[in-house]
């Protein structure tokens, strides 16, 4: 059986980042985050980082802040022309080949989905 389906988070725990954030996180809690530990740290470090370098102006910059993190991507664009609200459109896409959950590469679904525009 293959599938292939958008995710809000992936969190690949053989990567250098969570290996990182989970070695230091066992280290002061003696127990490893869990997947609510590293979206949180995830969504605590986007917009501490966005506030960091916008200050009190960085909810105006989150389209342009791109970070990282450990379990998604955050790419915020604004709802409708005409509102200060904004919504996270990246997704994770999943795929299960061969018994393997895999993360699909960003520019593999970006090629998509130009192609079908």
């Amino acid at each position: 059986m293959e599938a292939t389906y958008p995710a809000s988070r992936f969190i690949d725990y053989h990567s250098t980042g969570y290996s990182l954030y989970n070695k230091l996180f066992y280290r002061r809690y003696a127990t490893s985050p869990g997947k609510y530990g590293v979206l949180g740290f995830d969504i605590t470090y986007y917009f501490l980082r966005a506030l960091y370098l916008y200050g009190n102006k960085f909810l105006g910059c989150l389209p342009r802040n791109r970070a990282q993190a450990i379990s998604t991507q955050y790419k915020f664009e604004p709802v409708s022309t005409r509102s200060d609200n904004y919504e996270n459109v990246y997704w994770n896409w999943l795929r299960i080949y061969q018994k393997q959950l895999i993360k699909l590469p960003d520019s593999l679904m970006e090629d998509q989905t130009s192609q079908e525009k």
